[in-house]
């Protein structure tokens, strides 16, 4: 787990078993856990509207 990121909120993003690319990051099945800093107002918005990722945030 990033360092930073218990300081921070994080975004958590699962995408379908074949795989997903968004934003320049292909999203599995796996969590994948990016620092809210580090994503673009556009790129949130991008991975929030794709009906195949699952995002949540801590």
């Amino acid at each position: 787990m990033i360092q930073d990121a218990q300081k921070e909120s994080l975004v958590v993003v699962k995408g379908p078993e074949q795989g997903r690319w968004r934003i320049g990051k292909k999203f599995t099945r796996e969590a994948v856990e990016i620092l809210r800093s580090d994503l673009s107002d556009d790129d949130l918005a991008a991975l929030e509207a794709d009906p195949e990722l699952i995002v949540s945030f801590r």
